[in-house]
C-alpha cells in the first residue's frame, strides 16, 4: 500500500486465517495489550449491550406475528421474510455502508450496512421460529474508501436451513442463503458458520472503526474492549486497537498488539501492513520497506488491491496513474462494475467525456443491482445534457 495511506480500518470483517485458529478464547491473556489507564474516560461511555443488538421492539414483533407466523412451512416463511426485506413496497430498505445499527434501529430506519441488515434479518427469522445461522465469507482483501481512509471489508451473510423435526425423514434439507452487500465480490467463495458472539464482536468493531475515523478515541477503545469480551480471537479488532494506539502516540503498545495478533494469525496482510506503517512512523525505514515488499508481492494478484491504489491516486489528483491502476484491476477481473466506474471518474476528471461515457456504460452493464444501474444511468443522462 502506498505511504500516503494513514491507516487502514477493518470494517465488517473477516480475516481469512481466523478459521485456522485452534487456541480457545479463554486461553488468551489480553492484559499486556490493554491500556485502561490511558482511556479512563472510556469507563463512562455507554454502548449497546449484547442483548440489545438483536432485540426487536413491538412493531418488529408485530410484523413477525402478522406477516410470517401464519405461514406454516418453514421454507416458505423464510422466503416471505426475504421477499419483504428486498421488496421496496414493503420495507423500502436501502443499503448504507456506514450505517451500523442494531436490529430494532435497522427495522425503523430501513437503511443499514451488510452486517446490520444481517443482524436484523437473523433476529426476525429467530423470532419466527426459523433455523438461521451467520456465515463468514472468505473473500479476498477488498477495500472501500471512507473520509480519506482505506477500509478493508470482510463479509457475512445468512443461511437458513429447514429444521429436521422428529418423525420426519428428509433426504436433503433445503437451505437458503441471504446476502445483502451489493459491493462485495460476487464469485463463490468458501463459507463457514460463525457464532453469535463472533457477530457481536464484528458489530462492536465496526462501531470502533467509525469512532476512529471520527477521532473519538475513548469511544473506539470502549467498543474494541467490548469486541474482545465477545470474541477475543477476532483479529480485525486487534488490528484496530493497534491503529488506535498509533493514533494516540502509544507506538510501543501498537507494536506489541500487532505482534501478538500475528502470532494468532501469521498470514494476515493487514496486520503486516499496519505494522509496516508503524515502523515508518517511528523511523525504522528498513523494517518498513522489508515488510511492505512482502505485503505488496502477495497482493499483486488481487484486483481490489489495484482498485484501491486507483482510488488513492484519484484522491491525490493523479488521474492518469489512477486509470492505470483501474485497468490493472480490470485485467484481473473484468466483471466488477466499480472498476469501470473508477475509470469513468478518472476520465471525467481529465475532461475526456467520450471515454467517461464509454466506461459508465460498461459499469452499468456489469452491475445487477437496480440502484446502481440507475446511478450510472443518471450519470450518463447528466453528461448527455451538458
Amino acid at each position: 500500500m502506498k505511504n500516503q495511506v494513514i491507516f487502514s480500518l477493518i470494517i465488517l470483517l473477516l480475516s481469512t486465517g481466523c478459521s485456522q485458529l485452534s487456541r480457545k478464547q479463554h486461553d488468551l491473556n489480553l492484559s499486556p495489550i490493554l491500556l485502561n489507564e490511558e482511556f479512563i474516560s472510556a469507563e463512562t461511555i455507554t454502548i449497546e449491550n449484547k442483548n440489545s443488538i438483536f432485540a426487536l421492539h413491538d412493531e418488529a414483533l408485530y410484523f413477525v406475528s402478522k406477516r410470517l407466523m401464519p405461514i406454516s412451512d418453514d421454507s416458505e416463511r423464510m422466503k416471505q421474510l426475504v421477499k419483504y426485506i428486498f421488496d421496496r413496497t414493503d420495507f423500502n430498505l436501502l443499503y448504507n455502508s456506514s450505517a451500523n445499527t442494531n436490529a430494532s434501529d435497522t427495522f425503523d430506519k430501513r437503511a443499514a450496512n451488510c452486517l446490520s441488515l444481517s443482524i436484523m434479518t437473523y433476529a426476525l427469522a429467530e423470532a419466527a421460529g426459523l433455523n438461521i445461522s451467520f456465515q463468514e465469507i472468505a473473500i479476498p482483501e477488498y477495500w472501500t474508501r471512507q473520509n480519506g481512509y482505506s477500509a478493508l471489508n470482510g463479509h457475512v451473510n445468512l443461511k437458513f436451513s429447514r429444521a429436521i423435526r422428529p418423525g420426519r425423514s428428509v433426504i436433503v434439507a433445503p437451505s437458503i442463503e441471504v446476502d445483502f452487500d451489493p459491493l462485495s465480490p460476487k464469485e463463490k467463495f468458501p463459507t463457514r458458520i460463525i457464532s453469535k458472539n463472533r457477530v457481536i464482536a464484528m458489530f462492536y468493531n465496526n462501531k470502533a472503526a467509525q469512532a476512529l475515523v471520527e477521532k473519538n478515541f475513548a469511544r473506539a477503545y470502549t467498543y474494541l474492549t467490548a469486541s474482545f469480551k465477545a470474541d477475543n480471537l477476532f483479529i480485525p479488532s486487534w488490528n484496530n486497537l493497534g491503529v488506535l494506539y498509533r493514533q494516540t502516540g502509544n507506538a510501543p503498545q501498537a507494536e506489541l498488539t500487532y505482534k501478538m495478533a500475528l502470532k494468532l494469525n501469521p498470514n494476515d496482510l493487514q496486520l503486516k501492513e499496519n505494522l509496516a506503517i508503524l515502523y515508518e512512523s517511528t523511523g525504522r525505514i528498513v523494517d518498513h520497506q522489508q515488510l511492505m515488499v512482502e505485503v505488496e508481492q502477495k497482493r499483486l494478484a488481487n484486483p481490489y488491491y489495484h482498485f484501491n491504489l486507483g482510488q488513492e491516486a484519484n484522491e491525490r489528483g493523479k488521474h492518469k496513474l489512477a486509470i492505470r491502476h483501474f485497468f490493472n484491476a480490470v485485467s484481473l477481473d473484468d466483471n466488477q462494475h466499480e472498476f469501470y466506474y473508477g475509470i469513468a471518474k478518472s476520465y471525467a476528471a481529465i475532461g475526456d467525456v467520450s471515454r467517461t461515457k464509454r466506461f459508465l456504460r460498461k459499469a452499468e452493464r456489469s452491475v445487477s443491482f437496480d440502484d446502481w444501474k440507475q446511478h450510472y444511468r443518471n450519470k450518463l443522462s447528466m453528461l448527455a445534457k451538458s
